[in-house]
């Protein structure tokens, strides 16, 4: 069975919309001209927002408008509770070919993704027209121009409030884990980069921590760059070869994970090959034995990061290599193991995934045999996108009994292996989320540059994510090799309504606080 359909591809829908934030001051609109200075002397023209009840308190504010190279955001200042300013002169600003000066306000600098909701909500239109325009000749009047937020993108109306908590509550606490561990609870933050993060990697780490958060981890990216006549891998962005939203070098990678290790919280480093697709079927032996050597360059290189970033937990992925079929793979899987030993001196990990479309025929893959083959490792990181009830409207007590039966899939595992479970859950903020991603995936699942009224197939479901969350911790409460819960997809920003797996300030991460206070003692 081919694993580039499952967890070598985290990130999903979620890469192709930061490839649209990460591109974006990239492109260069129809062309515009500023005011000519002989026209008249520069003005001076302000503009002046009232941003909706529900934006969080955290959040930055930018006016966007047209420059020569491409979109441009401009901070604001804030003078009030729910209101900022900023001034321009006239000659700063782009005259559109209609006449007439185009901008939108956005939260965070993130572009398309955290503009204000206007309809049409196309990205296309917005890209074109931006959502607000004023005609030009105002701008060279100069003078003041009020303006008021009535929503953002992903956000209900500004005068509705954002559904952050959950009613469900721990039913008692976790027995002794295995070994005397202890239990690892956290997140897994996005696995992609955008200049506009910076700002927010400390707030978001010390946000993690106030909740009780133990572990955060990262999924950092390179891609395949060339197949033929031999695999290449590598960093695209950092190549100049694309414009994947990877980390632009390892001195940013690392200084996120600092970031984060400075709010108290430890750090596992699973990096991943992601999201280019390669051939592998009918590969001659020289073809895989470059495969295998390109993972081994891959992994190391992310080993001594590792290292040198003083990470708790590092993981060892053979992608693709278990399918080469060369003689001598055993012993050169064992000899990246010890070589990875060598540069590195945490805790090492392996990574499967549970999957089935109902919980009674949830299977790990690859299976316990194939697993085997990577012998000296400490824990299995089991990324769940299994269903854990195929019903309509199931009761929370038989989704914990289906969560229950899916994370029994990996005790066979450590009763062979003797080496326990972290679980990483991958549940989608919709309705009936508990029906796993055999469900999702038949229809598209919107991303943060999406239309945000183009959830028509999967509707946003906070509580339903939460109860998919829950029934998770109630079922590995009696389950003492799983020694660990993260969920992937955390943003640096919030999304409220946005139908994806991000938990940040909806009742998903409601119950991971509930469950940490649990864990703590508390």
């Amino acid at each position: 069975m081919n694993t580039s359909g499952q967890g070598n591809h985290l990130r999903g829908a979620s890469f192709v919309t930061a490839l649209i934030v990460g591109t974006l001051v990239l492109w260069t609109p129809s062309p515009v001209r500023r005011a000519d200075a002989t026209e008249a002397s520069p003005t001076t023209i302000t503009f002046v927002v009232t941003v909706p009840k529900n934006t969080p308190s955290g959040d930055t504010i930018s006016v966007e408008n047209f420059q020569p190279e491409g979109v441009r955001a401009y901070r604001m200042k804030k003078v009030s509770g729910r209101t900022y300013r900023i001034s321009f002169s006239s000659n700063q600003l782009e005259r559109g070919t209609n006449g007439r000066y185009h901008y939108r306000y956005v939260r965070n600098r993130a572009g398309f993704h955290g503009a204000e909701y206007i309809a049409p909500d196309d990205f296309a239109y917005r890209e074109k027209r931006l959502g607000r325009s004023i005609p030009y000749n105002r701008v060279l009047a100069g003078g003041v121009e009020r303006d008021t937020i009535r929503r953002w993108r992903w956000f209900p109306p500004g005068n509705q409030p954002v559904e952050r908590r959950s009613q469900l509550d721990p039913s008692g606490p976790l027995l002794p884990r295995v070994n005397e561990i202890a239990f690892r609870s956290g997140q897994g933050i996005m696995d992609y980069w955008i200049p506009a993060f910076d700002p927010f990697v400390t707030p978001t780490a010390r946000h993690l921590n106030r909740l009780g958060n133990g572990w955060v981890a990262f999924f950092p990216p390179w891609q395949w760059i060339k197949q033929d006549p031999l695999p290449i891998v590598g960093n695209e962005r950092e190549l100049g070869l694309g414009d994947s939203p990877n980390y632009p070098n390892d001195a940013k990678l690392i200084e996120h994970i600092q970031a984060f290790q400075r709010a108290g919280l430890k750090i596992h480093l699973a990096p991943q090959i992601c999201c280019t697709t390669i051939k592998t079927a009918d590969r001659s032996p020289a073809w895989w034995e470059q495969y295998f050597s390109e993972v081994e360059r891959f992994v190391l290189h992310h080993a001594r990061i590792a290292q040198k970033a003083r990470v708790d937990s590092f993981m060892v992925d053979l992608f693709e290599a278990r399918q080469s079929g060369l003689p001598d793979l055993q012993a050169r899987v064992d000899g990246l193991v010890s070589k990875v030993r060598d540069i590195y001196k945490g805790e090492l990990g392996s990574i499967l995934w549970l999957s089935g479309a109902a919980p009674e025929t949830a299977i790990i893959f690859p299976s316990v045999d194939e697993l085997a083959m990577v012998k000296d490792v400490d824990f299995y990181l089991a990324i769940t996108t299994a269903a854990i009830s195929a019903n309509d409207t199931p009761a929370d007590e038989e989704l914990n009994v289906g969560a229950g039966r899916v994370l029994d899939a990996t005790k066979e595992l450590y009763e062979t292996t003797g080496k326990p479970t972290i679980v990483l859950l991958q549940s989608y903020g919709v309705q009936q989320a508990w029906k796993g991603d055999a469900f999702i995936q038949t229809k598209p699942v919107p991303g943060a540059g999406d239309n945000a009224t183009s959830g028509k197939f999967h509707r946003f479901s906070g509580q339903d994510q939460a109860r998919v969350v829950h029934a998770y911790f109630e079922a590995l409460r009696d389950r003492p090799w799983v020694i660990g819960a993260w969920h992937f997809g955390y943003e640096f920003w919030e999304y409220p309504l946005l139908p994806d797996w991000s938990i940040r300030g909806g009742p998903a991460e409601d119950v991971f606080r509930k469950w940490n206070r649990v864990i703590a003692g508390n």
